[in-house]
């Protein structure tokens, strides 16, 4: 039963967070994408903002599995 409650807690997580936020960043990504080869500091730029779109993953699995907010 408390891996229900987990896995509910992380799609609420999931729709109210994470979409928002990888939904504006990847906004960012794309539009610094195409300037990458030109400004070397956007290649940086571009990785972190990657990372924090590709937590989605990382959101779907703990949905998945199940697992408390501490093992994140």
């Amino acid at each position: 039963m408390a891996n229900i409650i987990w896995s509910i807690v992380w799609i609420l997580i999931l729709w109210f967070l994470m979409w928002p936020i990888a939904g504006l960043l990847a906004g960012f990504w794309i539009l610094f994408m195409p300037f990458e080869a030109c400004f070397p500091a956007l290649k940086e730029i571009n990785t972190t903002l990657l990372k924090w779109i590709q937590y989605c993953e990382k959101v779907g699995e703990n949905i998945k599995s199940g697992s408390p907010l501490q093992s994140s």
